[in-house]
C-alpha cells in the first residue's frame, strides 16, 4: 500500500523516480523497490518522501479519501 500511494502521488505530481531520489538522498533504485512493495523504508526516509511529496505519512501509509 506504501509503495503504491508513494507511486501514485510522485506520478501525479510528474516527478520522476530519479527525482525523487535524489530530493530523498537516496538512488533511483530505492525508489524503484519501494514502489514495487519490495522494500519498506525506514521512518525517516518515509518522512523525507512525505514531505518531498507534499503529502502526510498517513496519506502514503493509509491512503486518502476519494473525494478531492
Amino acid at each position: 500500500m506504501f509503495g503504491e500511494n508513494v507511486k501514485k502521488h510522485r506520478e501525479k505530481q510528474k516527478i520522476t523516480q530519479a527525482k525523487l531520489a535524489e530530493l530523498c538522498g537516496v538512488n533511483a533504485s530505492m525508489i524503484g523497490q519501494i514502489e514495487s512493495c519490495g522494500k519498506v523504508p525506514n521512518v525517516i526516509l518515509g518522512a523525507k518522501i512525505a514531505k518531498n511529496l507534499n503529502v502526510t505519512i498517513d496519506e502514503l501509509v493509509n491512503g486518502e479519501a476519494e473525494s478531492e
